[in-house]
């Protein structure tokens, strides 16, 4: 369009236009000679052209200049010594060079500080638990900045942290919609600095047992045919009963039909260990009597060793920096039988022992009110001891251990 405009006016008209980079009204003199002046009547400023015309005339500086946009420049930190930090934080209205719009005024600076973690809430709330929250350090409200100028907000804090400053609106609140500021770009509003310390910590099942005996360790398990039972105490329990059978057997020529059944079968030992992700929990039983009672000719079977396992699932929640169990297994076993030659009467027990314990136990730990008891004390004795003041970055699990990622405050 351009080439168009500069071959059909003249070449005094042309050359003025393109040296300005203006299209223009012109009159001209009706002498033909090159030497006329041309009078500028109107100009129009054309997108990316200059913003000073020649002999003085100026454009409105805003109507092609870039927008105001708010930007977190910066946020320095300094160590002080003592374990004390002062933070200075740069907000700048749009770039370094160029010219834009002047940024209105409007919203707040703010310097804060958090442990990144998350807040475990009461077993009896319906979250386990809640993003933890800021505190602020300082505050004051944007001015007008003139677009490339900056504004410095600073604050001395003790202790480590992970520090951001940002640009918000007034009465920002992290949970709801807020009212934009008035800029171009909301998303480099903020910057961040984290000094916490970053750590591992290997649990295994020796400490897992210790942080978690004071409840875990309460589990008891009865096998009876009138009276079975798994309980926590305190927290809850289930019984269920498991009922005698009938089976023809050989003594000698004879082949008399005997019934057996289950009798006060108690757990005693409990021990506490990590396999394959897994807590598990490994109950000893009490077998000093006859456990299995048996009609005549056959005589009363003392079961030996007895052992049962609970394995629980665990999984990991990043988001809310929490350990959760999925559903329960258990699996009881019977080894060096004392009778063992109607040993073959205990092992066909042994299908509806595991059964109908197993429901039992997934019943009882899968219950809501006893699974947030457990799973908030099993959290809550983690973080004491070992992420205070700090965050849980991870959890992974192997074959014989937790392995617990945080960033703490603590050295």
């Amino acid at each position: 369009m351009m080439r168009c405009l500069l071959f059909l006016l003249s070449v005094p008209l042309a050359s003025v236009l393109v040296a300005t980079g203006f299209t223009n009204t012109a009159q001209a003199s009706p002498s033909k000679s090159s030497n006329s002046p041309v009078q500028v009547s109107q100009w129009q400023q054309i997108p990316g052209g200059v913003q000073q015309i020649p002999g003085g005339v100026k454009l409105d500086p805003n109507r092609f200049s870039l927008a105001a946009d708010l930007v977190l420049e910066k946020l320095d930190v300094q160590d002080l010594g003592g374990d004390r930090f002062q933070l200075t934080a740069t907000l700048r209205n749009g770039r370094t060079t160029g010219t834009g719009q002047t940024y209105p005024g409007g919203g707040r600076l703010v310097i804060e500080r958090t442990s990144g973690s998350t807040v475990l809430t009461s077993p009896n709330d319906a979250f386990v638990a809640l993003p933890g929250g800021a505190t602020t350090l300082a505050s004051q409200p944007i001015p007008a900045i003139e677009y490339g100028q900056t504004i410095t907000l600073t604050a001395t804090t003790q202790g480590r942290a992970i520090f951001s400053a940002s640009a918000v609106p007034d009465g920002y609140r992290p949970d709801v919609a807020n009212p934009p500021l008035p800029e171009q770009n909301p998303n480099n509003n903020r910057k961040e600095v984290n000094t916490l310390i970053a750590r591992k910590h290997p649990i295994s099942s020796k400490t897992l047992s210790f942080l978690t005996s004071s409840f875990l360790s309460k589990v008891q398990i009865r096998l009876d045919r009138d009276n079975s039972y798994v309980k926590i105490p305190g927290l809850g329990e289930r019984r269920w009963q498991l009922p005698e059978k009938q089976q023809s057997i050989s003594i000698g020529f004879l082949k008399p039909k005997v019934s057996y059944y289950v009798h006060d079968i108690n757990s005693e030992n409990l021990g506490m260990s990590i396999d394959q992700g897994s807590l598990v929990l490994s109950l000893a039983f009490e077998t000093n009597g006859d456990e299995i009672i048996v009609t005549d000719p056959v005589p009363d079977i003392n079961a030996g060793s007895i052992t049962a396992q609970i394995k629980l699932p665990l999984t990991y929640d990043s988001k809310l920096q929490y350990l959760s169990y999925g559903t329960p297994q258990i699996n009881v076993n019977v080894a060096n039988l004392s009778f063992k030659r109607f040993g073959f009467l205990l092992n066909s027990l042994l299908p509806d022992v595991n059964q109908s314990a197993s429901e039992s136990v997934q019943q009882l730990f899968n219950d809501p009110k006893l699974k947030r008891q457990l799973e908030y004390q099993i959290n809550r004795q983690l973080r004491e001891a070992f992420v205070k003041g700090g965050r849980i970055v991870n959890v992974s699990f192997s074959s014989d251990e937790i392995l617990l990622e945080v960033e703490s405050s603590t050295k």
